[in-house]
Protein backbone atom coordinates (compact mmCIF):
# COMPACT_ATOMS: atom_id res chain seq x y z
CA UNK A 1 0.00 0.00 0.00
CA UNK A 2 1.19 3.53 -0.73
CA UNK A 3 0.18 6.35 1.61
CA UNK A 4 0.44 9.76 -0.03
CA UNK A 5 1.06 13.10 1.68
CA UNK A 6 1.41 16.57 0.23
CA UNK A 7 3.35 19.35 1.94
CA UNK A 8 2.72 22.96 1.01
CA UNK A 9 4.97 25.94 1.63
CA UNK A 10 5.84 26.28 5.32
CA UNK A 11 4.12 23.05 6.38
CA UNK A 12 5.69 20.08 8.13
CA UNK A 13 5.09 16.37 8.57
CA UNK A 14 6.53 13.86 11.03
CA UNK A 15 6.56 10.39 9.49
CA UNK A 16 6.41 7.26 11.63
CA UNK A 17 5.00 3.73 11.68
CA UNK A 18 2.41 4.74 14.26
CA UNK A 19 -0.66 4.56 12.01
CA UNK A 20 -2.55 1.36 11.21
CA UNK A 21 -1.00 -0.52 8.28
CA UNK A 22 1.88 1.94 7.99
CA UNK A 23 4.63 -0.54 8.89
CA UNK A 24 4.03 -2.36 5.58
CA UNK A 25 3.34 0.78 3.54
CA UNK A 26 5.44 2.99 1.34
CA UNK A 27 5.01 6.71 1.93
CA UNK A 28 4.96 9.03 -1.07
CA UNK A 29 5.54 12.63 -0.08
CA UNK A 30 5.31 15.57 -2.47
CA UNK A 31 6.77 18.76 -1.04
CA UNK A 32 6.46 22.18 -2.55
CA UNK A 33 7.43 25.68 -1.58
CA UNK A 34 9.78 27.38 0.80
CA UNK A 35 10.39 25.72 4.13
CA UNK A 36 8.19 22.63 3.81
CA UNK A 37 9.77 20.13 6.20
CA UNK A 38 9.66 16.36 6.53
CA UNK A 39 10.98 14.61 9.63
CA UNK A 40 11.30 10.82 9.55
CA UNK A 41 11.41 9.25 13.02
CA UNK A 42 11.52 5.61 11.90
CA UNK A 43 14.32 3.73 10.11
CA UNK A 44 12.94 4.20 6.59
CA UNK A 45 14.96 3.79 3.41
CA UNK A 46 14.01 6.00 0.53
CA UNK A 47 14.38 7.80 -2.76
CA UNK A 48 14.57 11.62 -2.78
CA UNK A 49 14.15 13.54 -6.05
CA UNK A 50 13.84 17.32 -6.40
CA UNK A 51 11.87 18.32 -9.49
CA UNK A 52 12.65 22.02 -9.10
CA UNK A 53 14.84 24.00 -6.73
CA UNK A 54 16.95 22.58 -3.89
CA UNK A 55 16.19 19.92 -1.30
CA UNK A 56 18.32 19.77 1.83
CA UNK A 57 18.51 16.31 3.44
CA UNK A 58 20.14 15.61 6.80
CA UNK A 59 20.52 12.58 8.99
CA UNK A 60 22.80 9.77 10.05
CA UNK A 61 24.72 9.46 6.78
CA UNK A 62 25.38 13.17 6.54
CA UNK A 63 23.82 16.32 5.21
CA UNK A 64 23.53 17.21 1.57
CA UNK A 65 21.70 19.38 -0.92
CA UNK A 66 20.03 17.94 -4.01
CA UNK A 67 19.04 19.90 -7.09
CA UNK A 68 16.76 19.01 -9.99
CA UNK A 69 18.30 16.21 -12.04
CA UNK A 70 19.72 14.43 -8.99
CA UNK A 71 18.41 11.60 -6.82
CA UNK A 72 19.60 10.39 -3.45
CA UNK A 73 18.90 6.93 -2.10
CA UNK A 74 19.11 6.75 1.69
CA UNK A 75 19.46 3.66 3.80
CA UNK A 76 17.06 2.76 6.59
CA UNK A 77 18.01 5.12 9.35
CA UNK A 78 15.93 7.04 11.88
CA UNK A 79 15.83 10.78 12.32
CA UNK A 80 16.17 11.89 8.71
CA UNK A 81 14.89 15.32 7.82
CA UNK A 82 14.34 17.18 4.57
CA UNK A 83 13.65 20.85 3.91
CA UNK A 84 12.65 22.39 0.59
CA UNK A 85 14.58 25.56 -0.22
CA UNK A 86 13.19 28.47 -2.23
CA UNK A 87 10.60 27.37 -4.77
CA UNK A 88 11.54 23.69 -4.46
CA UNK A 89 9.21 20.91 -5.56
CA UNK A 90 10.32 17.42 -4.58
CA UNK A 91 9.16 13.83 -4.25
CA UNK A 92 10.24 11.25 -1.69
CA UNK A 93 9.30 7.56 -1.63
CA UNK A 94 10.05 6.07 1.80
CA UNK A 95 9.38 2.85 3.64
CA UNK A 96 10.57 0.21 6.05
CA UNK A 97 12.08 -3.15 5.17
CA UNK A 98 8.74 -4.94 4.75
CA UNK A 99 7.36 -2.24 2.45
CA UNK A 100 10.44 -2.23 0.21
CA UNK A 101 10.55 -6.04 0.16
CA UNK A 102 6.99 -6.11 -1.15
CA UNK A 103 7.62 -3.31 -3.67
CA UNK A 104 10.81 -4.90 -5.04
CA UNK A 105 9.82 -8.58 -5.08
CA UNK A 106 9.51 -10.07 -8.53
CA UNK A 107 11.91 -7.62 -10.18
CA UNK A 108 14.57 -10.27 -10.66
CA UNK A 109 14.42 -13.75 -12.16
CA UNK A 110 16.68 -14.92 -9.34
CA UNK A 111 15.28 -15.21 -5.83
CA UNK A 112 16.56 -12.46 -3.53
CA UNK A 113 16.40 -13.22 0.17
CA UNK A 114 16.33 -9.60 1.28
CA UNK A 115 15.89 -6.94 -1.42
CA UNK A 116 17.29 -3.59 -0.37
CA UNK A 117 18.13 -0.14 -1.65
CA UNK A 118 21.80 0.78 -2.03
CA UNK A 119 22.39 4.26 -0.63
CA UNK A 120 24.17 6.62 -3.00
CA UNK A 121 23.69 9.66 -5.26
CA UNK A 122 22.34 9.17 -8.79
CA UNK A 123 21.30 11.30 -11.70
CA UNK A 124 17.54 11.51 -12.16
CA UNK A 125 16.84 11.74 -15.86
CA UNK A 126 13.67 13.16 -17.34
CA UNK A 127 12.07 9.72 -17.70
CA UNK A 128 12.54 8.89 -14.02
CA UNK A 129 11.18 12.28 -12.94
CA UNK A 130 8.14 11.86 -15.21
CA UNK A 131 7.47 8.38 -13.75
CA UNK A 132 7.64 9.76 -10.21
CA UNK A 133 5.22 12.55 -11.11
CA UNK A 134 2.86 9.92 -12.59
CA UNK A 135 3.21 7.88 -9.39
CA UNK A 136 2.39 10.95 -7.28
CA UNK A 137 -0.69 11.69 -9.39
CA UNK A 138 -1.83 8.06 -9.20
CA UNK A 139 -1.33 8.04 -5.42
CA UNK A 140 -3.48 11.15 -5.13
CA UNK A 141 -6.22 9.28 -7.06
CA UNK A 142 -5.85 5.94 -5.23
CA UNK A 143 -4.13 3.95 -8.02
CA UNK A 144 -0.50 4.09 -6.87
CA UNK A 145 0.23 0.35 -6.73
CA UNK A 146 -0.23 -0.04 -10.48
CA UNK A 147 1.83 3.06 -11.19
CA UNK A 148 4.61 1.85 -8.88
CA UNK A 149 4.98 -1.30 -10.97
CA UNK A 150 5.77 0.95 -13.95
CA UNK A 151 8.38 2.95 -12.00
CA UNK A 152 10.60 0.17 -10.66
Amino acid sequence: MILAHQLASGSSLVLSKAGPGSADSLFLIVGGGRGCTLKVDEPFAGLWVPLRGRLQIGGGSGDGVLVAGEMRVTEAEPRLHAVGRGNAVWIALLGGRAAWREALEGLSDLPIAEPLLLPTWHSADRTLRMRLVALARAAANGGAEEALAGCV
